[in-house]
C-alpha cells in the first residue's frame, strides 16, 4: 500500500486590482499605446504568414493583402502602408509573387492634403 500526501485545497486568490484599474482615467496616451501595439501585432502576423519558409503556401494571400492597402492608407499613418507592403511581399522570391505585386491591381493614392504620392 502506498501512502499519498494529501494535497491542500487551493483557494481562489481575491484581488481588488480590477476594480482599481477601472477607476483609472483613459487618456489619449493610452489610445496611442493600444493602436501602436495593435500595429506591431498585425505586422508581426503578416511577417509570420509570409515568411520565406511558408512562401509557397502563402502566395494566394499576396493579392488580397495588397488590395487592402487603400483602406490601410486611409488610417492617416503615412508609414504604415509601406510596412504593410514590406511584410506582405518581403518574404517572397518567386516569379508568381512578383507578378502579383506588379499587376497593378492595387492603388495607393495619397491621403488628402499629403504632398507625396503613392505608398512610399
Amino acid at each position: 500500500m502506498t501512502a499519498t500526501a494529501a494535497r491542500p485545497q487551493q483557494q481562489p486568490i481575491r484581488s481588488t486590482i480590477p476594480a482599481r484599474l477601472d477607476r483609472l482615467r483613459w487618456t489619449p496616451f493610452h489610445t496611442r499605446l493600444v493602436l501602436g501595439l495593435g500595429t506591431a501585432w498585425v505586422l508581426d502576423g503578416l511577417r509570420s504568414l509570409h515568411h520565406p519558409l511558408r512562401a509557397a503556401r502563402s502566395e494566394t494571400y499576396i493579392q488580397p493583402g495588397l488590395e487592402m492597402l487603400q483602406d490601410i492608407q486611409r488610417t492617416g499613418d503615412i508609414f504604415f502602408p509601406k510596412r504593410w507592403m514590406d511584410a506582405t511581399v518581403g518574404g517572397h522570391r518567386s516569379p508568381a509573387a512578383a507578378r502579383s505585386a506588379e499587376d497593378g491591381a492595387f492603388v495607393c493614392p495619397s491621403p488628402v492634403g499629403h504632398r507625396r504620392g503613392g505608398c512610399f
